[in-house]
């Protein structure tokens, strides 16, 4: 149609058919409009670093206290040996001790009073120093494990005071004791040292997080 027909056109009142769009000589079919790009992607990660508390090492005091606390470790394990060892002269000594305090009982029930007297006192060092070697790590932490462990080993103090005659009596039973006694020495002086190295960790902690925001910024 041409231009007069279509000013003819739109003067009658009459609309002009719209025209197609050009198709595609190979299809056949008319171009599709352009999709819309879509939209960016987040970041998968972020600038600011994630709050991890950084690794540090022990300190000095720390090492200290661990060193300590093996070798009290090892000087309780080395009493509870030498008195396992030695049970067969215990047992005899326990019977005598008991026997003496004349309360009347036959020779097989002192057998057995000897045997239950010898034994549970064994089991409970034992029990005591494997609870102090699991409350070392605690201790390092948390002042509610050092008031723990401070409490435990009075209990020990004080079953080794009362208790020692039935695992460590005689000339014999001298090593032991000296070896119960330096066990508890060892451990009282751990745990001295891991209190200072406990409240010097936490006094330089502030410091060490002001020295990271300067890092960072």
């Amino acid at each position: 149609m041409t231009t007069d027909e279509d000013a003819r056109g739109t003067a009658d009142g009459r609309e002009l058919a719209p025209v197609p769009p050009p198709r595609s000589p190979a299809s056949g079919e008319a171009p599709s409009a352009p999709a819309s790009a879509p939209p960016p992607r987040p970041p998968m990660t972020r600038a600011a670093p994630p709050p991890i508390a950084p690794i540090t090492k022990p300190s000095r005091l720390t090492r200290a206290a661990r060193a300590i606390w093996a070798l009290s470790a090892l000087a309780g394990a080395v009493a509870l040996v030498v008195t396992f060892l030695r049970r067969t002269d215990q047992f005899g000594r326990v019977q005598t001790m008991i026997e003496e305090m004349e309360l009347g009982y036959d020779a097989e029930t002192v057998d057995t009073a000897a045997t239950i007297a010898f034994w549970s006192v064994f089991g409970l060092f034992a029990v005591l120093l494997i609870v102090e070697l699991l409350l070392r790590g605690a201790a390092e932490r948390r002042a509610a494990g050092r008031w723990f462990l401070l409490f435990l080993l009075a209990v020990h103090a004080a079953a080794a005071a009362l208790l020692i005659p039935f695992i460590a009596l005689g000339a014999e039973g001298t090593s032991t004791r000296l070896l119960v006694v330096t066990q508890l020495a060892l451990a009282a002086i751990a745990l001295v040292v891991t209190t200072v190295a406990s409240t010097v960790s936490r006094r330089r902690r502030p410091e060490r997080a002001q020295g990271q925001e300067r890092t960072t910024r």
